[in-house]
């Protein structure tokens, strides 16, 4: 009788890994690691890339040496014999795969980007990953795209602890960033961050020697890349894990800090690689497929686990002091308020340009009865709230009153608080439903804001009032993955937020969290942390994450003298200060203008 594979080492079929992969995701802790494989047939595969190459500069393919050797040794041809145009064109020409020409995206991209994921590492130089998230996820802040900079590994590790606003793809080799049609700079409507992409071509590293190089001299990228390897589990997708200087990046981590905490996940091709050093080694635990058709399958089963998982936390609960009490729900059926109850229901919406309140599909589908109530009713001028009637027990809200481009103090905290105001002492249970996406904020910036509203006005009442807020899968996913501290955000009259100082491009930046008072103005917290006077200012640019807004963007001269909590700073928030005169042309922050300035 033949001997039975180690359990300790056997790999796991993909039923079985299935709910570990789901449960590691809600935890907010899954991170894919893609490689070459996710942009396949579209692009080429790395064997494809490297005879593409070789091809180029007339070089015999020998099958005797290893890819990477290759790939170097036909690169410094190309880069020494070349234009820097020319020798961009060479490698885009030879990306191209069987169906390049073609204008789907692979199968397998877009089923892993059909999934909301904090954070992506990425091994490929394309843009086919960023472009499925853009075109999936339409309504959500565009992705944001990282490289190995010290300011990048920066966001990196501050992604690792702050709210989940917007999704994070983390390149580690380079991007090319030519885009696709629904990517150009009007469809994103963020040109600043298309700019930066540009930027990042020039992290393109190819083969081993150069990436080791870049690897090796960069502290800052190996200890953030050590802080991801041991905080999150990878999952491994269109990549073999076979390089070398992945088992060295890896290791060291291993080496310096022991066994990961954490497990890993990867599939591969039935016998590409020792399954058992990947288990012994580097804690990666493989399920293995016959072909690489099923990686689409697979994904949207995961998919459907992440969106209708068999166990989940329905309820979150928080007593405060006075009796008034905070719970959180995912988005159900609402009750309906009845005559003499003391339950009330308000709805967050968007607004007609008309005044009307307008109801996402999904409101709509639960309160087809309550619709009449709000025919033909329009929101008062200057108010967030509407009423039908005073007995109600209905609520219309909006966070904004003007447009966006009009000065509108602390919008979502004004909202709240003037619906809590009309809530009174008539109805003591109130359910709040915040909407999963189309409102005139971003969901995880409104429901951070929602909840400290209503802590500080629940703290301040003296009669309890009992709030149950029902959300969407984005808030839900930093709940559970406890990005976001109900207790803090109840409780503390501060806000707490990190800020990132980069003086040069390419240097280490400085990142410090701090605690203030909501009314303290953005222009004491800048010259604070810079250290300088106030006409000093007109040489940095500022950016905050998570966003007020639906788009990315600076924050202007008028925001200085503005408090914090109108800015948009909120519990967990980034404040990311850059010094505008020391950034390359053409870079991020070059494109977005002085604080004080343009």
């Amino acid at each position: 009788m033949a001997a039975s594979k180690s359990p300790a080492f056997q790999t796991l079929k993909f039923e079985e890994m299935l709910p570990l992969l789901a449960s590691r995701y809600q935890a907010g802790r899954l991170t894919p690691f893609i490689g070459a494989g996710m942009s396949r047939t579209k692009l080429a595969d790395w064997k494809g890339f490297v005879s593409k190459l070789e091809a180029h500069v007339g070089a015999p393919s020998n099958s005797g040496t290893h890819l990477d050797t290759r790939a170097q040794r036909a690169v410094a041809t190309i880069r020494n014999s070349s234009t820097e145009e020319e020798f961009w064109r060479s490698i885009n020409s030879a990306l191209e795969g069987e169906s390049f020409n073609t204008p789907d995206t692979p199968g397998q991209t877009r089923a892993l980007a059909a999934i909301y994921w904090p954070l992506t590492i990425s091994t490929n130089y394309d843009h086919l990953f960023y472009c499925a998230c853009r075109q999936i996820f339409e309504d959500r802040l565009a992705p944001l795209v990282l490289g190995r900079s010290p300011e990048d590994c920066k966001q990196v590790m501050s992604g690792l602890v702050s709210p989940f606003d917007r999704e994070i793809i983390w390149h580690i080799q380079g991007f090319l960033s030519e885009q696709c049609p629904a990517c150009a700079p009007d469809a994103v409507q963020d040109p600043a961050h298309l700019a930066h992409l540009e930027q990042l071509r020039g992290e393109i590293v190819i083969g081993h020697a150069e990436y080791r190089r870049a690897a090796n001299t960069a502290i800052h990228f190996r200890r953030c890349f050590g802080d991801v390897f041991r905080s999150r589990s990878f999952l491994f997708l269109g990549s073999s894990i076979s390089e070398e200087y992945f088992w060295n990046l890896f290791g060291e981590t291993i080496e310096l800090c022991g066994p990961s905490p954490v497990p890993h996940f990867a599939f591969l091709k039935r016998g590409h690689i020792d399954v058992r050093f990947l288990a012994e080694e580097m804690n990666i635990t493989v399920c293995e497929y016959s072909g690489h058709e099923v990686l689409v399958e697979w994904l949207e089963r995961l998919k459907d686990a992440i969106d209708a998982p068999s166990v989940r936390t329905s309820r979150w609960q928080v007593e405060l002091h006075g009796g008034s009490s905070l719970a959180v729900e995912r988005h159900c059926h609402l009750p309906l308020p009845e005559a003499n109850s003391d339950c009330a229901v308000a709805l967050v919406t968007p607004v007609t340009p008309d005044g009307r309140p307008r109801f996402d599909p999904e409101a709509q589908g639960q309160l087809s009865e309550l619709r009449p109530l709000f025919e033909n009713k329009t929101f008062p001028d200057g108010e967030h709230v509407l009423c039908p009637s005073p007995d109600c027990g209905m609520f219309a809200v909006r966070a904004r009153t003007k447009p966006e481009d009009e000065t509108e103090s602390d919008s979502v905290g004004a909202a709240i608080r003037e619906l809590i105001e009309k809530v009174g002492d008539r109805w003591s249970i109130l359910h709040l439903h915040l909407p999963a996406a189309g409102g005139t904020v971003p969901p995880v910036y409104g429901f951070i804001e929602s909840v400290r509203a209503f802590g500080s006005c629940a703290l301040e009442s003296k009669r309890p009032l009992h709030l149950i807020a029902h959300v969407g899968p984005q808030v839900l996913l930093n709940l559970t993955s406890r990005q976001i501290d109900l207790h803090e955000l109840l409780t503390s009259r501060l806000i707490r937020f990190w800020t990132e100082v980069n003086s040069e491009h390419g240097r280490e930046p400085a990142r410090r969290v701090l605690y203030r008072p909501p009314l303290t103005s953005l222009k004491e917290v800048a010259m604070d942390v810079l250290s300088v006077r106030e006409e000093a200012l007109k040489d940095w640019t500022v950016s905050l994450c998570p966003s007020p807004k639906h788009t990315v963007g600076p924050v202007s001269a008028k925001d200085l003298g503005k408090p914090l909590c109108d800015v948009g700073v909120v519990f967990g928030s980034v404040l990311t200060l850059y010094r505008t005169r020391s950034q390359p042309a053409g870079s991020d922050t070059a494109a977005r203008g002085a604080i004080a300035g343009t």
